[in-house]
């Protein structure tokens, strides 16, 4: 699922029906790291409104408090 604005990064197996996937997009002209949950399931398959994106600017700052960990 990738277009000009977004390149999957990685996918994380949550559970059977649940990924969470990490992208690298473009929104509104800003680029960021969207980390969002993915489900497939018969209801429903697509991105859920889990997640979180962070401003490409600000990873410094989010991989530090990550490495610290």
């Amino acid at each position: 699922m990738e277009n000009n604005n977004e390149m999957e990064l990685g996918r994380i197996k949550k559970s059977e029906t649940t990924d969470i996937v990490i992208r690298k997009t473009i929104y509104k002209g800003e680029t960021g790291i969207d980390i969002r949950e993915y489900i497939k399931s018969e209801r429903y398959t697509g991105w859920s409104k889990n997640g979180v994106r962070i401003l490409l600017k600000d990873w410094p700052d989010f991989k530090k408090i990550v490495d610290s960990v």
